[in-house]
């Protein structure tokens, strides 16, 4: 229980409290990121807000973070080109994001389900 306003609450019944995996909290709180930093940060709100989901690593089904669907802007920061994808394992339309590179996800806006590097 939580004390809100000398109203005591649980913290379920909080509308933004929600039981995330595992897997989800860790690629939240950045992951396995080396020194803090990310190779790609999927953001879903434009212009880098909202929730984050940060990775080093190819993601082939971002449902597993709770995060398919959501991507609304993307950054590399890392040397690499990264390719996101509109349907899981890697498959069907996607964009390309270049090195070191802050972008919308433009037409794959809020379709995103996974990311690798390509190069």
């Amino acid at each position: 229980m939580h004390k809100i306003n000398n109203q005591t609450k649980s913290l379920h019944n909080i509308e933004l409290f929600q039981d995330i995996t595992s897997e989800a909290a860790e690629a939240y709180s950045g992951g396995s990121t080396v020194n803090g930093l990310a190779d790609v940060t999927l953001f879903s709100e434009p212009g880098r807000g909202g929730v984050s989901l940060k990775t080093n690593e190819k993601i082939e089904d971002l449902s597993d973070f709770d995060f398919d669907n959501l991507t609304q802007s993307i950054t590399v920061e890392n040397g690499q080109t990264w390719r996101f994808y509109e349907d899981p394992n890697f498959e069907g339309d996607y964009i390309e994001v270049g090195p070191f590179t802050t972008t919308s996800a433009g037409d794959l806006a809020m379709e995103i389900s996974s990311l690798q590097a390509i190069s």
